[in-house]
């Protein structure tokens, strides 16, 4: 069984998905996580992005909108209509300002423009990871199988 965000332990570090097809950005950014203490997972398709989310649940999503294949925008969109994905806070990234002021994009929780300091990224990414740690502790767990709660 792969540890959801509501079964990790309190002491846990911050899990980040981090969605970019870029290879050597999306190391250098997993690298800069890891050495902050957090914990990252890799995807390099929005479509790949979709299923790890869905599965691993991650306590943040870090999303490039302009990705070839399936594009960040529509990511976003499937990330927000699917019940075990909505409440995950997504910090978008774009080197397009035309992206990152789309209605679309307005949904997200951050949107950060490409170049950027990793040092400010690693700060809203603790900042939204908190939040929903916050949030997962203080509301009782839903189960998506049968839309009960349990407390």
């Amino acid at each position: 069984m792969v540890p959801t965000a509501r079964m990790r332990a309190p002491g846990a570090p911050t899990t980040v998905l981090v969605v970019d097809d870029h290879a050597l950005l999306r190391s250098v950014i997993v690298q800069v996580l890891a050495d902050d203490g957090l914990d990252a997972l890799e995807a390099s398709t929005g479509d790949v992005g979709l299923r790890m989310a869905e599965q691993q649940q991650p306590d943040v999503i870090l999303l490039d909108l302009a990705m070839p294949g399936r594009p960040g925008l529509e990511v976003l969109a499937a990330l927000q209509q699917q019940v075990t994905t909505r409440d995950i806070p997504v910090l978008v990234m774009s080197g397009f300002s035309t992206l990152l002021e789309s209605d679309q994009a307005r949904c997200a929780q951050a949107a950060v423009p490409k170049p950027f300091e990793l040092e400010a990224v690693v700060s809203l990414i603790r900042h939204h990871g908190a939040q929903r740690r916050a949030h997962l502790r203080d509301t009782p767990a839903w189960s998506a199988r049968d839309g009960t709660t349990t407390p």
